[in-house]
């Protein structure tokens, strides 16, 4: 028993490739993936296990661009594990058992489980204890619903961070730095409001060809993933490979992103459905033949539409049923939406009596989510047939009211009202 004790100035956990440069008064909790040190007992053919269909095929759609991002992703996160990607990947299908998950658990067997984490929903990232996120990599939020505004920018704050303050019980908090990147899935488009300046959230639109349907093939593919998972050999050349890719794309930048368009379609798809109700009030015929009450809708000759301030909030109504939403914001949420985007009532007659009126037009709904929400495409197929069948002269409104306003005199009062294509 004459063997010295080892005495340790300092005690951390943070993560390390290969080898760790700390000083020997240093200690280290942190352990290195089981996979570095295995040793293969057999030589695998990685390209044609469907481990690898799933990040070519699946995640990547077979685009080159595409799955040069994704093994650039996957070889940061092995060769730089101290250092945070920052970016969100968001998985998103309407399609269950395609393998939105399994990507994640493909990076925790090469990560080790260990330095991965699972949560429910999106707020556990920011519980007052928080230990089981110290020196994590990797953390999934898996089946995401609609992120409130106060989550969504948590999500962003939590991306970038650098350090976060850690809390056990019965201990006194105190910062760490944070390692970890989060990995999203959800069945729904609209569960993730992207704004035009995020830089952060990437939108992966997983393929569907390999759903498990029941399907004999199908489910003999997922039984081979998911084998294949527990391969040592199999696992060891895929880290390998990543180990050793050559990391020539500089992901974390704001320009480089996975799916450019993918991004810039959910972008408009992104905003409060009360603003999305707006964005395609004048695309569809159907959303002027409903009998609302004469003298509280009007549409003028300039292309203006006037619409009380309670008529809105009945025809916002309308159009969230009949989009298959259940419980729609309560008015005075709504009207806050609308003053949020600029959009002020004022006071008009109609008929007999002076009410409040909200003023609407393609051209004004675009720029005032423009300087919200940033440039979203606002549609307005269905407000230029109608100003065709107005006619020389003709006073015609579709809710069987009518109007006295020329095209002349709209846009005088209200300035264009159709963007210029």
């Amino acid at each position: 028993m004459n063997q010295e004790l080892d005495i340790y100035y300092k005690v951390v956990n943070i993560p390390y490739y290969r080898e760790c440069n700390f000083n020997q008064s240093i200690l280290n909790m942190y352990c290195v993936p089981q996979l570095m040190f295995y040793q293969k007992q057999k030589e695998c053919d990685i390209q044609k296990h469907p481990i690898w269909t799933l990040l070519i095929e699946i995640m990547c759609d077979s685009d080159e661009y595409k799955i040069k991002w994704l093994f650039n992703y996957i070889a940061m996160k092995i060769q730089q594990p101290d250092r945070k990607v920052e970016k969100i990947l968001t998985l998103v299908s309407k399609v269950t058992g395609c393998g939105k998950s399994s990507f994640y658990h493909f990076m925790a067997h090469l990560l080790g489980y260990d330095k991965c984490f699972e949560l429910v929903n999106v707020d556990q990232l920011k519980d007052k204890f928080n230990a089981h996120l110290e020196g994590k990599l990797l953390i999934l939020v898996d089946d995401i619903q609609q992120l409130s505004k106060k989550a969504q920018q948590n999500l962003k704050t939590t991306c970038t961070q650098k350090n976060f303050k850690l809390e056990k019980k019965g201990i006194d908090s105190y910062l760490v730095k944070a390692y970890y990147d989060v990995i999203l899935t959800s069945n729904d488009e609209k569960s993730l409001w992207v704004d035009n300046e995020d830089r952060r959230s990437e939108i992966v639109q997983v393929n569907t060809k390999y759903k498990n349907n029941g399907d004999e093939s199908k489910t003999r593919f997922w039984k081979e993933f998911n084998d294949g998972l527990g391969d040592m050999c199999l696992m060891k050349q895929y880290w390998e490979f990543f180990a050793s890719y050559q990391i020539d794309l500089e992901i974390r930048s704001k320009g480089i992103r996975f799916d450019q368009n993918a991004l810039s379609k959910h972008v408009s798809k992104s905003i409060p459905r009360s603003v999305e109700f707006l964005r395609t009030l004048f695309a569809e015929k159907e959303n002027f033949n409903k009998p609302y009450e004469v003298n509280d809708v009007y549409l003028l000759q300039s292309g203006h539409l006037l619409v009380t301030k309670k008529m809105l909030y009945v025809m916002f109504k309308d159009w969230f049923a009949a989009n298959g939403f259940s419980t729609p914001p309560t008015s005075i949420t709504f009207y806050d939406q609308m003053v949020e985007i600029g959009f002020v009532y004022k006071i008009r007659r109609f008929g007999t009596k002076r009410t409040r009126v909200w003023v609407l037009s393609p051209m004004a709904i675009k720029e005032n989510v423009a300087t919200v929400y940033g440039n979203v495409e606002v549609e307005q197929e269905a407000l230029v047939t109608y100003l065709e069948d107005f006619g020389e002269g003709r006073k015609y409104c579709p809710f069987d009211s009518f109007t006295l306003v020329t095209k002349e005199k709209g846009e005088t009062l209200f300035g264009k009202s159709l963007i210029t294509v």
